[in-house]
């Protein structure tokens, strides 16, 4: 059985609920009061992402299968559309995908590829459109 809990949160933003939403940054404070009147407290900082539109890509793969920068998960960064071209150091393409939630595990050989990331981000009324351009490098 769920208990009833009762929230107050400072600075004051008005609202006492199970669930609360809070809409900038901020130190806030917490005090929860349960239905028998037990009461507990703690800080929050709520320090949200400025944008979806700042973000950087890794530059290292490790694929070993030991569960650390074994591939580059793209759908994290929220790409409303995106192309992407990954070449080996000879220019021969060895990965392509339209796919904004693409996930490249390399199954190449160590040394540097080059990517080419056409991409658009629409974040609300914001949109960001552009080409980007570097250097990934493999190692196992």
């Amino acid at each position: 059985m769920p208990l009833a809990v009762k929230v107050a949160v400072f600075p004051s933003i008005g609202q006492t609920s199970s669930e609360i939403t809070v809409t900038s940054p901020n130190t806030y404070w917490v005090k929860v009061t349960n239905q028998y009147g037990c009461i507990n407290s703690d800080t929050l900082i709520i320090h949200p992402e400025l944008s979806a539109f700042n973000f950087v890509l890794p530059n290292i793969v490790t694929p070993n299968n030991d569960g650390i920068n074994d591939f580059i998960d793209f759908g994290k960064y929220q790409f409303s559309s995106l192309q992407l071209d990954i070449y080996n150091r000879w220019g021969v393409k060895v990965f392509e995908s339209n796919n904004s939630a693409c996930i490249w595990k390399p199954t190449e050989d160590d040394g540097t590829y080059y990517y080419i990331i056409q991409y658009i981000i629409n974040c609300g009324t914001e949109t960001q459109n552009k080409n980007l351009k570097g250097f990934i490098t493999i190692a196992r």
